[in-house]
């Protein structure tokens, strides 16, 4: 079998490199902390790289409100209430801004990363620590979502540490570990409903673990399922009470375009990354064939693919019935891509300095960061200049403002308003006093005209066509700028 050679020098170095480990005292810690302060550094970046959209205004906004209404606004729709509650508490010590807000994720998205690091440090070795912190660190897709004012960070930490602890449950059976992992997974599911994936990916990780730890590690599992069901029962009426159905929903059933999507934006939103870990899982797995690995865990690395693959298969044919299919819905499941692919290269039979190099020659080839721009929702921060500098030129009674939908006034109100913002039970008074409506159909727009404004400035982050049309007919004048996810129309001069 051909050698992959590399100058004596550079081995030198690399083998030198390579034995730190063994040399520095607490070079773990020495190296978490380093990937997690460049993962810090990332985010602090980066976090104002796009402005609050409609889904985050809607987080910060039912965080302002007391307790019990955030139970009681999360019962009639299809979020879990967890997450708020991390929010409402994190608003009140921090205040609202983009930067403040958005640090709650990023705590919980530098969390998953060190347990990452952990998890794989402690039940796989410490190459796959290594390349799969490595590979979330250059993951567009976990930084975006990392940052954003939504759940899925906290569904990201929650996730991984559930999978820590049925790891650590198989290994030593106690009362305490499967009352933990009970509790961690109704925890889970009360941060995102479909984190109630990892249960059925443990369940089916834990079959391949029987042969060598005994059918007792099933029923301790068995047991801690059931305690996650109690946890549930309080909130299981809301559950699937709310479930998306086919036709009620912006979510629809997913098609084969909606894989190659999933494939492009998990995969940092280029097809290299895929086709390259196809090539090293390939290679990987024929390498070790050959050489006969058998320190590799089969049952290990069934369990991180799993992880990988069962959520979304489940998402995807789930979505036939009740359409779920949204990516960022079980981000979760790259860590296990990382872990697969990691733990996979951590076994090829080439020397480690070798496996180093092309690691982070690998590393250094993705986009990261810069893929991030494939990511953006609605950029109202690009907006509001227009905005302010009409209402400069003209007061505001010649100047009306429409927002459509009219469910996005909020998001507006954010930019143009943080007072009334924040007067969340009477945002609409208020900024109707200003000369700012929601509208939503031609109905709407054909109040406002009736009432006869000099200039209407409309922002839509829908198409309206309909809408459109109906003021195109009004006015001699259209000044159009469009951004990601956003239009602003300035319409002038009555006819």
């Amino acid at each position: 079998m051909p050698q992959i050679r590399i100058p004596a020098y550079m081995n030198k170095i690399l083998s030198y490199i390579s034995d730190i480990p063994g040399k520095i005292r607490h070079f773990d810690i020495i190296l978490v902390s380093c990937m997690a302060g460049y993962y810090i550094y990332l985010m602090c970046s980066h976090i104002l790289y796009n402005g609050i959209w409609g889904d985050e205004s809607y987080s910060i906004t039912l965080a302002m409100h007391p307790i019990g209404e955030i139970f009681s606004t999360v019962s009639l729709g299809r979020d879990a209430p967890l997450y708020y509650l991390f929010l409402h508490f994190w608003e009140k010590a921090f205040g609202i801004s983009e930067i403040s807000v958005r640090s709650l994720s990023a705590v919980f998205s530098v969390s998953t990363l060190i347990l990452l690091y952990i998890f794989c440090k402690r039940y796989l070795n410490r190459q796959t620590a290594f390349y799969a912190s490595l590979l979330y660190i250059a993951s567009a897709f976990e930084l975006h979502y990392g940052m954003e004012t939504r759940p899925y960070a906290l569904d990201n930490l929650l996730a991984l540490l559930s999978f820590y602890v049925f790891f650590s449950m198989i290994q030593k059976r106690s009362l305490k570990k499967w009352i933990v992992l009970g509790i961690i997974n109704a925890l889970l599911i009360y941060t995102h409903y479909l984190g109630a994936f990892m249960i059925i990916v443990e369940a089916v990780s834990g079959l391949f673990f029987i042969r060598k730890y005994g059918f007792g590690i099933y029923k301790t599992f068995i047991y801690s399922s059931a305690l996650t069901l109690v946890f549930l029962i309080p909130w299981s009426m809301n559950i699937l009470r709310n479930m998306p159905e086919v036709g009620k929903t912006w979510q629809t059933i997913p098609t084969r375009d909606d894989i190659d999507d999933l494939i492009t934006y998990f995969f940092f939103n280029e097809y290299i990354f895929f086709r390259i870990s196809l090539w090293i899982t390939a290679i990987s797995i024929g390498l070790i064939i050959i050489k006969r690995k058998r320190d590799l865990s089969i049952p290990k690395l069934v369990s991180v693919l799993f992880l990988a693959i069962l959520p979304v298969i489940l998402a995807y044919f789930i979505s036939f019935h009740n359409p779920v299919f949204v990516f960022r819905y079980f981000i979760y499941a790259l860590m296990g891509v990382f872990m697969f692919i990691g733990y996979l290269f951590s076994f090829v039979p080439i020397s480690k300095p070798v496996k180093i190099l092309l690691s982070l020659v690998f590393f250094s080839i993705l986009p990261g960061p810069y893929a991030l721009g494939a990511f953006c929702n609605q950029e109202w921060q690009l907006v509001m200049p227009t905005v302010f500098k009409e209402r400069q030129m003209h007061n505001a009674a010649y100047s009306r403002i429409l927002v459509a939908p009219e469910y996005q006034t909020e998001t507006f109100a954010y930019y143009f308003d943080r007072k009334a913002y924040r007067n969340y039970n009477y945002l609409n008074e208020d900024i109707q006093k200003e000369n700012v409506f929601g509208v939503s159909n031609v109905k709407d727009i054909q109040y406002h005209l009736n009432q006869y404004p000099e200039e209407i400035i409309f922002i839509r982050t829908a198409v309206l066509n309909d809408v459109e049309k109906r003021l195109d007919s009004a006015y001699w004048f259209r000044y159009e700028k469009a951004y990601c996810g956003i239009n602003i129309i300035v319409y002038k001069y009555r006819k």
